[in-house]
């Protein structure tokens, strides 16, 4: 039994370098219906939470309604659960729900984090951007969702920008409202180097040994790899190929 609890332990603060995986908090989501381990020191506490002033369009809400989450901060490897919680992109910050009041945790506090959908029920992974770097050197920051986890991780961005109104109204052209636009992006997590994930054919040429199988398994299957489920089942095969 103290063997087992030692591995949880292990798998739960993160320190599993040797299997190069980034997905260290997935036995959390089992805590995300306790009510234990409630925060502290958040930096700010409200009665409700403003919706977008007039003459914005648009949320900058990774999902604009409150799931159930777990939190690892990187302050002492602190697990956080006990809150149903929406991410502001734009803020970078949490709004974390607890019976009628609203609090606030900093994105910069958190390491990772996990959520169960209220809606759908499906389970989703995330780590700071902070843990990352690009080849450049460049640190990265938000937060990355983990969509295949493994040596080759195959990771999602979420972004928001504002875009400003841009009414004419001499041509009585563009829009009055200003716009808040979210956009996806796709890397590869090699260690802790993220790499934008190749677009087209070269794609496959990522896997090594293993391109011409992928190649035909894309080909096979009339895969698009615009679309997420199946840049998600390509990794999912490519996986099993080495297995």
């Amino acid at each position: 039994m103290r063997v087992l609890v030692a591995v949880l332990l292990f798998v739960l603060i993160g320190r599993v370098e040797a299997q190069k995986t980034y997905l260290n908090n997935r036995f959390l989501v089992e805590r995300i219906g306790s009510g234990n381990d409630m925060l502290t020191g958040t930096t700010g506490m409200f009665s409700s939470l403003n919706t977008a002033p007039p003459g914005v369009v648009g949320d900058s809400f990774l999902k604009n309604y409150f799931s159930k989450t777990v939190f690892l901060l990187f302050d002492e490897q602190q697990v956080v659960s006990g809150y149903a919680s929406k991410y502001d992109i734009l803020k970078d910050d949490f709004y974390l729900l607890q019976g009628n009041t609203i609090r606030v945790l900093p994105g910069t506090r958190v390491k990772n984090f996990s959520y169960v959908d209220s809606i759908n029920q499906a389970q989703h992974h995330f780590i700071n951007g902070s843990e990352f770097g690009l080849e450049s050197g460049t640190p990265m920051s938000g937060f990355y969702e983990i969509l295949v986890d493994g040596p080759l991780a195959l990771l999602k961005r979420t972004e928001a920008v504002v875009k400003e109104a841009d009414y004419h109204a001499a041509l009585n052209v563009g829009s009055k409202d200003h716009r808040i636009l979210k956009s996806q992006s796709y890397f590869l997590a090699d260690g802790r180097i993220l790499k934008p994930l190749p677009k087209g054919k070269a794609m496959p040429g990522l896997f090594g040994e293993f391109a011409e199988p992928v190649q035909k398994f894309i080909k096979v299957n009339q895969l698009d790899m615009r679309n997420e489920s199946h840049l998600k089942a390509v990794f999912d095969h490519y996986y099993t190929l080495k297995k």
